[in-house]
């Protein structure tokens, strides 16, 4: 999932610059399964391994044209 902003220029004329956003992406936010337990995504057979679960990952950046 993705968010982003630009800014109005109005906001940027302040700061001496020609555009500015600001952006969110964000990945494995939720992981919707019936699955209990520490990894989701180990087989219903029982078995074991030294998998890792998904992870949470969330990124921000702010791009600015002078």
């Amino acid at each position: 999932m993705s968010v982003g902003y630009t800014f109005s220029p109005n906001v940027i004329s302040k700061l001496n610059v020609k555009a500015m956003r600001f952006a969110v992406t964000a990945e494995n936010l939720r992981i919707f399964t019936k699955r209990t337990g520490m990894n989701v995504e180990e087989s219903f057979t029982g078995v074991t391994s030294q998998a890792f679960i998904p992870q949470r990952v969330v990124s921000a950046g702010i791009n600015i044209t002078f």
